[in-house]
């Protein structure tokens, strides 16, 4: 079984209500590296799904972030069509792909936009849900963007596309006035950022950031 998906970190602390607090960083290492350059791509709306593939067992995983979340039938369905068995014939390790679930009954207004857009390509004319991928765990190693492409390409799935690069602070200004999806008509949800040289914090984990256009919506 795959592992969890690493909780990914808002750059600012909250305050009262739960408005964020510009300027005081949730980690020291947002604060140092503010003016680097990130990579960010767009943050999908969805229900987190990962999808294991073991290797010696031949052996397909499907899961929701927890083993304990609650996956709708029509999602289920789809992954279940999308990734049989020998669609992993071409791995010959073991694999863990993450993404998010998408479409009818996923998050309102963002499920319905999703599936009239760019992903509509990728569905049946049956299917109501998709997936689209965000990243790659081959053994213990989280692969490069270029390679996460390279997956979705073999297996022909979408790749959450990349949308900023920038400072922090930058993206903070993007979010704050929001900006089109490149997956539907729709604002997007956010940015999910990387540094263009990826980073481990110090307790080994990747450093990646999120931002959300409501959080400054909220803001206002």
């Amino acid at each position: 079984m795959t592992t969890k998906y690493p909780k990914i970190q808002t750059i600012f602390k909250r305050g009262e209500k739960k408005k964020i607090i510009e300027g005081e960083w949730t980690l020291p290492e947002f604060e140092y590296l503010q003016n680097n350059e990130w990579i960010g791509t767009e943050k999908i709306d969805g229900t987190n799904i990962r999808i294991g593939w073991e290797y010696d067992k031949k052996f397909v995983t499907l899961d929701g972030r927890t083993e304990n979340a609650q996956l709708s039938s029509i999602l289920v369905n789809h992954l279940i069509r999308k990734f049989p068995r020998d669609r992993f014939d071409i791995f010959e390790h073991d694999i863990g792909l993450y993404g998010e679930g998408f479409g009818q009954g996923i998050q309102g207004k963002f499920g319905k936009a999703y599936t009239e857009g760019y992903l509509s390509s990728f569905l049946d004319c049956d299917d109501k849900n998709g997936f689209i991928l965000f990243d790659v765990k081959i053994d213990t190693y989280w692969l490069k963007r270029e390679d996460v492409m390279d997956i979705g390409s073999k297996l022909n799935i979408p790749v959450v596309p990349e949308v900023f690069r920038g400072t922090l602070l930058e993206a903070v200004e993007l979010c704050k006035t929001g900006f089109q999806s490149t997956l539907g008509k729709i604002i997007a949800e956010g940015l999910v950022l990387k540094p263009a040289v990826e980073i481990c914090k110090r307790g080994g984990g990747r450093l990646i950031a999120k931002l959300k256009v409501k959080d400054f919506k909220c803001n206002g």
